[in-house]
């Protein structure tokens, strides 16, 4: 099934493990074509790996994007495992006619699981159908505080149609654990700065223009952050984008990503961002996910803004996501935008209809910094507190030049809300909002202005 050992027994997953029966499993995929791209955030794409030795999904506070990574450890007496070490292998990629692709990843060193080493080696397959040692990370004397980025341009030998790429360590009995997150393989030369979607384009685009764009706004950021940064901006036609793609998971969202520019409000023909008319081509970031039109299973959080830093967000509506997980995670925060500690700028944009128990419409936190200019905020609610928008915990909000109208929250700041943080309201109109006490706005320490 794809290169998964599970189900089998002990017996026979280790017959599959073992070094004569590895070759086979690997062709198991179709062949994939760029851009090539892994976050590790949920799961392990299936599509993109036919080979997978006890790599685990792990929650990693450093990672470089997203909240999890893949933790890969060597194998040792008492740990369960299989009688290899980790080892995960790319499927078949298709590099024949491509020149100047460069594979890019993340790793991090994190400590020996019961004291030892075991290096992390990197290699691909040549067009001689041989493995070639790309890369050899030693392990160090204690875990890395953070995860170091690699990258390499891919040799001629490896400008084939079978080409792959490992990771593994180096020592059968090893017991060092390593991260891995963020593995891309691009064509940096051919990578345009814009990206282009439009919900009623045909399948198969490669979002390089308006008549090749992809369909889905999560294949465009999954694109741009395979670009090692050469994509600069996402023009995003008018339509509805939902961040699950059809999975129905609450906690998928459209994550932000460095000094990325996101422009809504399209018609899907424009050649200069000068020509945009959100008013009327609408462009809609949508929680209403699974069961459309009931709010219980709508993701957390619609965008998310994490720790990233100069992201852009400019002219989209953003709605009906509901943050009502427990009090005490991310989850009850920010429906519309959630941001732990990073730096966003979001102009022009409607957040209406979320819900949340913070911040319906958008929420900062971990000394984190939103800027929401020209905004609109409509029919948000909190549960608790900050019906539209919130602080905490060391973070500064920039309200400027906004309308925040109608919206609700069961205790301090019908609109706005801020604790042991930042906010500052200027040159806004707040109307109709409600709440227990602060009906417009509730600074309960920290600094604000009005």
């Amino acid at each position: 099934t794809g290169g998964q050992c599970d189900g089998f027994g002990a017996a026979a997953a280790s017959a599959i493990a073992s070094n004569t029966s590895l070759n086979c499993l690997s062709t198991q995929n179709p062949a994939i074509d760029l851009p090539f791209c892994e976050t590790f955030d949920g799961a392990i794409d299936p599509l993109n790996w036919s080979y997978n030795v006890t790599g685990t999904i792990v929650n990693s506070n450093t990672a470089p994007s997203g909240p999890q990574a893949l933790l890969l450890n060597g194998c040792c007496a008492g740990c369960n495992q299989l009688p290899a070490p980790d080892e995960l292998r790319s499927s078949r990629i298709r590099l024949g006619v491509v020149a100047n692709a460069t594979l890019a990843y993340y790793a991090r060193y994190a400590g020996a699981m019961q004291g030892g080493g075991g290096d992390l080696v990197v290699e691909y397959r040549s067009d001689a159908n041989a493995w070639v040692e790309f890369n050899r990370i030693a392990v160090g004397a204690g875990p890395d505080p953070a995860f170091q980025l690699y990258a390499h341009a891919l040799p001629p030998n490896a400008q084939h149609d079978e080409f792959r790429v490992r990771f593994r360590l180096a020592q059968t009995d090893s017991v060092a654990a390593w991260e891995l997150d963020d593995v891309s393989i691009s064509a940096a030369s051919a990578e345009s700065p814009v990206l282009y979607v439009d919900a009623d384009a045909p399948p198969g685009g490669d979002g390089g223009s308006w008549g090749t764009a992809y369909r889905d706004l999560q294949e465009a950021l999954a694109s741009a952050e395979c670009s090692l940064g050469l994509v600069e901006e996402i023009w995003v036609a008018e339509g509805i984008y939902r961040p699950d793609r059809g999975t129905g998971m609450r906690e998928s969202a459209l994550q932000l990503q460095d000094d990325l520019a996101l422009y809504g409000g399209l018609a899907g023909t424009e050649t200069s961002r000068d020509e945009r008319n959100p008013s009327l081509h609408p462009t809609i970031l949508s929680g209403d996910v699974s069961d459309i039109g009931t709010t219980g299973d709508n993701v957390y959080h619609v965008v998310s803004v994490g720790m990233t830093t100069g992201a852009v967000v400019d002219g989209f509506v953003i709605r009906d996501g509901n943050a009502n997980g427990l009090i005490s995670t991310p989850r009850a925060f920010g429906a519309g935008a959630y941001s732990a500690g990073g730096f966003a700028q979001f102009t022009g944009c409607t957040f209406v209809a979320n819900l949340a128990a913070y911040g319906g419409g958008a929420h900062a936190e971990l000394g984190g910094e939103l800027r929401l200019t020209k905004c609109d905020f409509k029919g948000n609610s909190a549960a608790v507190d900050g019906g539209a928008v919130s602080a905490g915990q060391g973070a500064t909000v920039y309200v400027e030049r906004c309308r925040l109208v109608e919206n609700t929250a069961g205790r301090y700041g019908g609109a706005a809300y801020a604790s042991i943080s930042g906010m500052h309201i200027t040159d806004s109109v707040l109307i109709g909002n409600v709440g227990g006490w602060g009906g417009g706005a509730y600074f309960a320490s920290g600094f604000g202005s009005m």
